[in-house]
C-alpha cells in the first residue's frame, strides 16, 4: 500500500508574501510587487510539484550471495532500485527489513539516492548467518520531488530472494575404520558379500551359489568362490562440548561456540544415520531434562528412526541455545506428531540417560570424571567425534583418555577465537597449539576456520579416515 502527501515545507513564505503584496498595493510601488514574486514563486513551485506513486514507479529486486549459508559466513545482501517511471526520481531512500537475531557487519541496510527514468542503483550490505531460517521483509521506500514537498512512501515486496537457511549439505562425514558386524557404508579388508570385488577362492562347500565364478568354472573346469569387500556400519557417539566457560563468539554478530557446535554436531549425526550407522550424542556441561540422574554428560545412546533424529535435533537445539528446557519442549512436540510404532520402540530403545551431578560452577565436571561417565555408554566398537572448540585443556584431556582406551577419536573444532586484539591473538596461538596436541593423541583433527564451509573443512579429514 502506497502513500502520497504534500508538506507544507513553504508554508513560511506565505507570511512575507502577503505582507509585501499589502504593502505594495497600499504604496503603488512596483519594487515591492517585483520583491513579493520571488515568495509567491516558492509556494506555486511547491504546490504544484509532484512525484509518481513509488510502488508502481520503483521495482526492487533483493539477491543474497548464498541462500544456503553456514553459522558465521558472511553473506552479501544486494537490493537493485529500478526506476520504471519515465520521470526522475531526485530523492530516493530505502530501508530493507533484516530478519531479527541478524545483524549487518559491513555496509548498511538503507540508503539514499537518486534515479533518473530507467537507472538501476545497487544498495550493498553484509550479515553474518546464524542458525536457522531467516526471512527478509518488504523494502520500505519513500520518494520525494525536487522541492521536498511532494511525497510518495509504499513497502515494496521485492524480486529474487526472500529469505536465507542456515544449513549445509555435507556429502559424508568424518568415520573412523572401527566398526561392528554389521552392513554400512565402511570398505574393509576383508572378503565376503558385498559389491565390490576383493578375491576369488576355492569353492567351500555351503558357499551361495550367486558367489560362484561360473565363467572361469566354464573355461578352466575349476570351481571357486569370489569374494567381495564387506562394507560394515560403525556405532559413533557425537559428543559436543557445551559448557558455559567456552561458550563465547568472535564477536557479537556472530554465532557462538555453542551454536556452531550444535549445528556441526546435527549435520554429522544426521549424515551418519543417513549413511546407516549406528549414532548416539553426548553433551558436556549441559543436563537434559526427563532422563536418569541429573550432571554432565548428558547422553541419547546410539540408536536410529525419525523419532530419534528428532530427539537428536531437540538436544541440539538446547544445546545451541544454552537452555535445556528447549529440549524437552521439543520432544513433546515431536511427539505429538504421531510417529509410527516402529520408530516409537526405536526412540525407546535411545535411552536418555546422564551421570554424575553438577559442580558449583554449573554442571562442567573435570575431565577425568566426565570421561570415565562417558566411557559407560561405549563399548570397544564405539568411535567419538568430538565437537569443541579446543579453548581450554578440558578436550585434550578427553581425548588423550577415550584414544588410551582404544577408542577412534575425530575432533572437529570450530576456531571462534578473535585475531582483531591482542587478548584474542594470544588465545588463537594458545589455540593452535592446543590443535597441535589433540593431533599428537591420534585423534584426527579438523580445525574449522569459520571462512570456510563446513564440507570444506571436512574435506581432509574424509581422505585421512576413509
Amino acid at each position: 500500500m502506497s502513500v502520497s502527501r504534500h508538506e507544507p515545507r513553504w508554508r513560511t513564505a506565505v507570511a512575507p508574501a502577503a505582507l509585501l503584496v499589502a504593502v505594495a498595493l497600499w504604496t503603488g510601488d512596483r519594487v515591492l510587487f517585483v520583491a513579493a514574486a520571488l515568495p509567491l514563486g516558492y509556494l506555486a513551485y511547491g504546490a504544484l510539484s509532484s512525484v509518481p506513486d513509488v510502488s508502481r514507479a520503483v521495482r526492487v529486486e533483493r539477491s543474497l550471495s548464498s541462500d544456503t549459508p553456514f553459522p558465521g559466513e558472511h553473506v552479501t545482501v544486494t537490493l537493485a532500485v529500478t526506476n520504471e517511471s519515465d520521470r526522475a526520481l531526485p530523492d530516493v531512500r530505502l530501508v530493507d527489513d533484516v530478519p531479527g537475531g541478524v545483524e549487518p557487519v559491513s555496509g548498511r541496510p538503507e540508503a539514499v539516492f537518486g534515479l533518473r527514468a530507467g537507472e538501476t542503483h545497487e544498495v550493498t550490505y553484509e550479515l553474518v548467518a546464524q542458525r536457522g531460517a531467516h526471512e527478509f521483509g518488504d523494502v520500505s521506500v519513500r520518494a520525494r520531488s525536487l522541492s521536498a514537498a511532494a511525497v510518495s512512501s509504499a513497502d515494496v515486496t521485492p524480486s529474487g530472494d526472500s529469505g536465507m537457511f542456515c544449513r549445509v549439505h555435507v556429502e559424508d562425514a568424518p568415520v573412523r575404520d572401527q566398526t561392528m558386524q554389521f552392513v554400512g557404508s565402511i570398505p574393509t579388508q576383508t572378503g565376503g558379500a558385498g559389491i565390490e570385488f576383493h578375491s576369488t577362492r576355492n569353492y567351500r562347500r555351503g558357499d551361495p551359489m550367486n558367489r560362484i565364478d561360473w565363467r572361469r568354472l566354464a573355461k578352466t573346469g575349476e570351481l571357486t568362490t569370489i569374494d567381495y569387500r564387506v562394507q560394515e556400519a560403525a556405532r559413533v557417539m557425537v559428543v559436543v562440548d557445551a559448557r558455559e566457560s567456552v561458550a563465547v563468539s568472535c564477536g557479537p554478530a556472530y554465532p557462538s561456540s555453542r551454536e556452531l557446535s550444535s549445528y556441526a554436531a546435527e549435520l554429522l549425526t544426521g549424515v551418519l544415520l543417513d549413511e546407516g550407522h549406528e549414532v548416539g550424542i553426548g553433551v558436556f556441561g549441559l543436563s537434559l531434562p526427563g532422563t536418569r540422574g541429573s550432571g554432565s554428560p548428558s547422553v541419547l545412546e546410539p540408536s536410529g528412526g525419525d523419532s530419534f533424529r528428532a530427539q537428536v535435533s531437540a538436544v541440539c537445539s538446547a544445546v545451541a541455545e544454552g537452555d535445556p528446557s528447549v529440549a524437552a519442549s521439543a520432544g513433546r512436540g515431536g511427539a505429538g506428531r504421531g510417529a509410527s510404532a516402529r520408530e516409537s520402540t526405536a526412540a525407546d530403545g535411545a535411552r536418555a540417560s546422564v551421570a554424575g551431578s553438577p559442580s558449583p560452577d554449573g554442571g562442567v565436571d573435570d575431565a577425568d570424571a566426565a570421561t570415565r561417565r562417558l566411557r559407560a555408554y561405549l563399548d570397544r566398537h564405539t568411535q567419538v567425534v568430538f565437537v569443541t572448540p579446543a579453548l581450554d585443556e578440558f578436550p585434550v584431556t578427553v581425548t588423550e583418555t577415550l584414544a588410551g582406551h582404544g577408542h577412534a577419536v575425530t575432533v572437529v573444532s570450530p576456531d571462534v577465537t578473535d585475531r582483531e586484539t591482542l587478548g584474542g591473538r594470544v588465545t588463537h596461538v594458545t589455540r593452535t597449539e592446543r590443535v597441535r596436541r589433540l593431533r599428537e593423541t591420534g585423534a584426527h583433527v579438523v580445525d574449522w576456520s569459520l571462512s570456510d564451509p563446513l564440507p570444506l573443512a571436512l574435506a581432509p579429514a574424509f581422505r585421512e579416515v576413509r
